[in-house]
């Protein structure tokens, strides 16, 4: 489950890039308090499709942003 149970969903897209372009998109959050410790709290699961030119296929990458929360107190 997303925040709260919930699940956000945002589309980004960037264009085209060259070869070695690089393109850096960053994000602004606020994370809940929470009561209890917990390692690993997945809080963005960003996914990149793109067509590579080199195979003519369409290509996915994905990954899990995680952070680790501390209890309050």
């Amino acid at each position: 489950m997303g925040f709260f149970g919930r699940w956000c969903r945002c589309v980004i897209q960037l264009g085209d890039l060259q070869s070695e372009e690089e393109r850096d998109v960053l994000l602004e959050m606020s994370l809940p308090a929470t009561g209890e410790e917990a390692k690993d709290w997945v809080i963005v699961h960003p996914k990149l499709t793109y067509f590579n030119v080199i195979s003519s296929m369409m290509e996915e990458v994905a990954v899990d942003l995680k952070v680790q929360r501390c209890q309050e107190g």
